[in-house]
């Protein structure tokens, strides 16, 4: 009896832990402009290319990135600026406006 509490309570405990340590980061990517989403975009981890995603045709975008604490993110789109920017410990929403690239080619 005594052998399964425990082991019930040690299941608990892991469990709880194994769960806290998931972090999640989350918002809009939009042209800076008119606030148009930018389906499509890209946003990772630096240093851990691995650790990426996409918007969706809304602009939202999710990214996991486990138990990682402050970290690098870049955000970028066919015909814009690239972005970095560090992601605090206590804020997991991030709205992201990107700025049009204004070295675009005019029409020939």
């Amino acid at each position: 009896m005594k052998k399964t509490v425990v082991t019930t309570i040690l299941f608990y405990l892991f469990a709880v832990g194994v769960f806290a340590q998931s972090r999640q980061i989350k918002g809009t990517i939009t042209d800076s402009g008119n606030d148009a989403p930018l389906p499509g975009a890209v946003i990772y981890v630096v240093n851990a290319k691995s650790i990426g995603t996409t918007a969706d045709i809304d602009g939202n975008y999710v990214l996991n990135i486990g138990e990682a604490k402050s970290i690098q993110l870049r955000v970028s789109y066919l015909g814009y600026e690239t972005q970095t920017f560090t992601a605090s410990e206590s804020q997991n929403v991030y709205n992201i406006s990107l700025k049009p690239e204004q070295n675009v080619l005019d029409e020939i």
